[in-house]
């Protein structure tokens, strides 16, 4: 017998209608550029369905809730901002976890990073790296680094990851280019994941030089291909001008979603970006005017938010393989965030005299639909490197490394294969053509420009 307080469930069906004609999907060959197309079934009939019982809600919501008190006043968000902020925290992560893998504005607007909720893409039935080494820099702190692929691989290929992320980022790369004989060499930046603050002031120029110390450290001779996502690129550009002595070893560089002076919150116009940066505009507020309140905040996040902070030193004897990609910066303390952030959107356009010195064996890469690093400021940077080669992904977004794994593992194959036949110097004819649907190359006024379909692997 049903209880009294519970309705029971009625569901209606639309009358039926006429099915549309199935959809068609096109793929087009890499080789011949001839379109083959897929049928998909035809979608069921809509269906309204009356739900017996009422959403449950959130706990941290419920907590917040205001609730009369025994002396009529109110407890929960009305008198505690932490936890009312801290509802809205979790109910725009939840949100904005249901939209990580698809270019939403509530992806892009939520306080997430992109990135990071991108990492759910990535499967975690990939093996642990060859192994881990403990870096220890001047300033205290301890760079993590793991190391794949076999000692006597013709070339090593060394992995940058951008700002909120891990090591872990480059997990199925790492694994494809260990099976084609390569060595491979990534590590957590200071602060992220595995790897410790240290106190030096946080820098493009000093993250450079953490990078230089694990290349001495672990791969201090030998041909290097390397790539670098977002604030990897530019660390990877200002590397090339802090140590001009590692160019002649650095066969090909791949710089991906790398962006032509500084990051933005506004990087596009229109009136749904402006709002967007508004939003984002509070958030880096809140955490440079008030990043002890946002610790507070923070630390009442479930443990799958990419924002929860959880303990601030990494566990003892826990050190086997990179922390997930999505718990980059759950030892990261908020101040620290906002350091990071602080050099990113001032630092204005960087020294190129390294990279005009690589010409062609500099790729960048970019995605048409990057609402954070939009292709046209990376576009901006090939163009200050005519020789170049700028490859352009249609309908990718700042999650390039996790949605489209296959496509810059591919890059870095060839630049390693040139490398490893000793052409230092590849010509326009060379890697990422092999993907390419159309190539429009304008020498007297910029960079080779492939357009290519980039599918999620």
């Amino acid at each position: 017998m049903p209880s009294p307080n519970t309705l029971p469930s009625k569901t209606t069906t639309a009358p039926p209608r006429s099915s549309p004609p199935p959809l068609r999907t096109r793929t087009s060959s890499s080789s011949t550029g001839a379109s083959s197309a897929s049928e998909l079934p035809p979608p069921h009939p809509q269906q309204h369905v009356q739900r017996s019982t009422p959403r449950p809600r959130s706990p941290a919501c419920s907590r917040a809730k205001d609730t009369p008190t025994a002396t009529g006043s109110t407890t929960g968000s009305a008198q505690n901002p932490v936890k009312a902020t801290a509802c809205f925290l979790r109910a725009s992560v939840g949100v904005a976890e249901r939209h990580a893998l698809r270019p939403t504005w509530a992806a892009s607007f939520l306080p997430c990073f992109p990135t990071a909720q991108g990492c759910s893409a990535i499967s975690p039935h990939v093996p642990a790296p060859t192994s881990t080494h403990r870096i220890r820099l001047p300033d205290g702190a301890e760079i993590a680094a793991y190391l794949d692929g076999p000692a006597d691989a013709p070339v090593t290929v060394v992995l940058v990851h951008g700002l909120s992320v891990t090591a872990d980022l480059w997990r199925l790369h790492t694994q494809q280019l260990t099976d084609r004989n390569l060595r491979v060499v990534r590590y957590d930046q200071r602060a992220h994941g595995r790897s410790t603050r240290g106190t030096a002031l946080i820098t493009l120029e000093g993250l450079a030089d953490d990078l230089a110390h694990v290349i001495d450290r672990l791969v201090p001779h030998g041909p290097l291909v390397l790539a670098g996502h977002s604030m990897g690129g530019m660390i990877l550009q200002t590397l090339t001008t802090l140590r001009p002595d590692l160019l002649p070893r650095f066969h090909g560089l791949l710089l991906i979603s790398t962006p032509d002076g500084p990051v933005t919150t506004r990087p596009q116009p229109g009136l749904r970006t402006r709002i967007r940066g508004w939003g984002r505009d509070l958030l880096v507020t809140a955490c440079t005017r008030a990043p002890s309140a946002m610790d507070a905040v923070r630390r009442r996040l479930p443990h799958s938010s990419p924002w929860a902070l959880l303990d601030t030193k990494p566990r003892s004897g826990d050190t086997d393989s990179p922390l997930p990609c999505r718990r980059g910066l759950h030892r990261t303390a908020t101040r620290d965030i906002a350091s990071f952030w602080q050099p990113l959107a001032t630092s204005g356009s960087r020294p190129i005299a390294g990279l005009l010195a690589l010409g062609p064996r500099l790729t960048l890469l970019a995605g048409t639909a990057d609402a954070h690093v939009p292709a046209d400021h990376t576009r901006a940077l090939a163009h200050r490197v005519p020789q170049a080669q700028f490859v352009l992904a249609e309908q990718a977004t700042h999650t390039l490394p996790v949605r489209h794994p296959q496509l810059i593992v591919d890059i870095l194959a060839c630049l390693a294969s040139q490398a490893a036949l000793q052409h230092p110097h590849p010509s326009q004819e060379g890697c990422p053509r092999q993907t390419a649907r159309s190539l429009h190359h304008h020498p007297a006024t910029g960079p080779a420009v492939e357009r290519i379909h980039a599918q999620p692997s």
